[in-house]
């Protein structure tokens, strides 16, 4: 292979590996798939409910990414996204009102938890956030560690 194949093989791969989106790729790792939230903590304090989260297929650039956040048998509505490359996850609940007690408890709890994430560790089997800026712990850490099913 002569000098020039190989600067253009180097510079191919640059340019491909430029434009892959991380936010897309990401994304598409929790399309359709539940998650059990297996550590979900506040100042090293773990939380006794620990919820699973359902994230629905979407396309990214074209809708909102929806799901559930399911926990004490009740169900909460989520909206959610990868931003900055794949380096920052947002959650942020959805919804509008609980229908049993249930649905209440899991809203509250999911309300607790809407924030700002940052992405720690994402393989293809589990995932963990940390939050110095969620709606119910403002300026506390928040670890948040996944699992799929």
């Amino acid at each position: 292979m002569t000098k020039a194949k190989i600067v253009q093989a180097i510079l191919f791969i640059s340019l491909l590996l430029m434009f892959c989106d991380k936010n897309k790729q990401f994304s598409r790792r929790l399309d359709n798939d539940k998650w059990e939230v297996t550590t979900l903590s506040v100042d090293g304090k773990n939380q006794d409910t620990l919820p699973i989260i359902k994230f629905t297929f979407c396309q990214i650039y074209e809708e909102t990414c929806t799901g559930s956040w399911s926990s004490l048998d009740g169900k909460a509505r989520i909206a959610w996204q990868f931003r900055d490359g794949g380096k920052t996850f947002e959650l942020s609940n959805q919804t509008n009102h609980g229908h049993n007690l249930a649905d209440l408890n899991a809203a509250n709890q999911c309300i607790r938890f809407t924030g700002v994430y940052e992405v720690v560790n994402y393989k293809r089997k589990s995932l963990e956030v940390k939050s110095l800026k969620t709606f119910g712990y403002p300026g506390k850490t928040v670890i948040m560690k996944m699992e799929k099913q």
